[in-house]
């Protein structure tokens, strides 16, 4: 089989086994772009790239090439204290995590968003993995569910971190869907584990705004249910719920607006500054922020505007917690 159908079946299987949320009725058909785990020893570094020799006996190719930019975390995996390019040495092995793109050249390339250096001998190198949702327990422990299927035991004998980029204190509350964090665990665990006790975790900034999940009973909106009328409570469309418009923004902040003059455009806007345009006929959002894209479809039942959740997600920028 050509190299060029090989890696295009490896990728597409790495970011489907990583990346599905959990098949529930109704959730939005929505990936987790989540960036794919390399590791082996470095063969050739330089201030903006690092070239592995592949230490995974499944992958195809023998190497790979890693580009490192302003925004690549380069962290100790024994205690997690930052470091540099200039503190990697060649013919170490560094563990990565890269992409989620890569570029079909030979060697792959990809963009490094997490390197793991100094491991010693047999130490299992830390679990970089993004939260999908938690669950709060009785005693003040958590079981964080993650987008790798494993779940995350947490008490309050974790050791919590704060990431770079992180201000102030870490607690457990802080743990929330769409939270990426670092977690190391037992030697006797290994990171294909569904179920494992972590006793040091560091926690990253979400990349998200919120988190938001719908079912029968409503939405609920970073943990708290929004109160709807009976307009606006959410249906199902070809598997998907329709959320409503308007309490989602304005439990958000932002103001919704809409004119007599143009009713097929409603605006939301937030301190007076206006966020995006949502045209009704088209289903054309114009966004001042992500650009613009299409929500399709765009439904009006008794006034009130629904979106899919998905388009609701991509819109403000929200993670689903499922």
């Amino acid at each position: 089989m050509p190299v060029r159908r090989i890696l295009c079946a490896l990728l597409s299987a790495l970011l489907l086994s990583g990346a599905a949320l959990a098949a529930e009725a109704n959730a939005p058909a929505q990936e987790v772009l989540f960036p794919v785990r390399v590791w082996g020893q470095i063969v050739s570094l330089s201030e903006d790239r690092v070239a592995l020799e592949n230490s995974n006996p499944d992958d195809p190719y023998s190497s790979i090439l890693l580009h490192i930019t302003d925004e690549t975390l380069i962290l100790d995996a024994v205690d997690g204290s930052t470091r540099s390019v200039e503190d990697l040495r060649s013919g170490e092995t560094v563990y990565a995590y890269a992409g989620p793109a890569m570029a079909l050249s030979q060697p792959p390339q990809s963009t490094a968003q997490l390197i793991l250096c100094r491991l010693p001998a047999d130490f299992g190198a830390p679990l970089y993995t993004e939260i999908q949702s938690v669950t709060a327990e009785e005693d003040g422990s958590c079981v964080a569910a993650t987008c790798h299927s494993t779940e995350l035991q947490l008490t309050g004998e974790t050791k919590l971190l704060a990431g770079p980029g992180w201000e102030g204190d870490v607690t457990l509350d802080d743990i929330t869907p769409g939270t990426r964090v670092l977690a190391w665990y037992n030697s006797q665990e290994t990171g294909n584990s569904s179920q494992l006790t972590p006793y040091q975790v560091m926690v990253f900034p979400s990349t998200y705004h919120g988190w938001l999940t719908a079912d029968e009973n409503g939405v609920q909106l970073n943990g708290a249910t929004l109160e709807l009328t009976g307009a606006q409570a959410p249906f199902s469309v070809n598997g998907e719920w329709m959320l409503p418009l308007r309490p989602v923004a304005e439990a958000l902040g932002y103001e919704v607006l809409w004119s007599p003059d143009a009713p097929e455009l409603v605006e939301l806007s937030r301190d007076g500054i206006s966020f995006c345009r949502l045209d009704l006929n088209t289903g054309s959002v114009t966004d001042s922020v992500n650009g613009s894209f299409t929500a399709t479809p765009v439904q009006v039942t008794g006034g009130v505007t629904f979106l899919t959740c998905s388009d609701t997600l991509a819109l403000f920028g929200l993670k689903y917690a499922g």
